[in-house]
């Protein structure tokens, strides 16, 4: 399968209410130059907390400059969360963030152009 060229920052969270709002406020803002297509998938992986709304509302009030997704996966595991972000990636690199990491704001522009 030929995939997009741009980056997709895949966030596998499992009851990660409390570490998301730093680690999103990071990703929201990203400084990533207009010809590097990206986008945001969150897996909500069985939280039994309030990730996916958490996440949704934080995106938002961050006025995040880039689609995201959240996705439900029901299926407990990091490996099943990562599957699917995978597989929903709608770009062909992937990079993996976990859901306390702060990324620095150059950190996609680099890694693209180190790619």
């Amino acid at each position: 399968m030929k995939m997009n060229d741009g980056v997709s920052i895949v966030i596998c969270c499992h009851n990660s209410a409390k570490f998301l709002p730093e680690t999103l406020r990071h990703i929201c803002r990203l400084s990533v130059p207009d010809e590097i297509k990206w986008e945001v998938l969150i897996i909500d992986n069985a939280s039994t907390d309030n990730t996916a709304e958490i996440a949704e509302s934080l995106l938002n009030e961050y006025e995040c400059p880039v689609s995201y997704r959240i996705l439900p996966q029901p299926e407990l595991g990091l490996s099943f969360a990562r599957k699917m972000g995978l597989n929903s990636a709608e770009y062909k690199y992937i990079l993996f963030c976990d859901d306390d990491n702060w990324l620095n704001e150059s950190y996609i522009k680099t890694g693209y152009e180190i790619l």
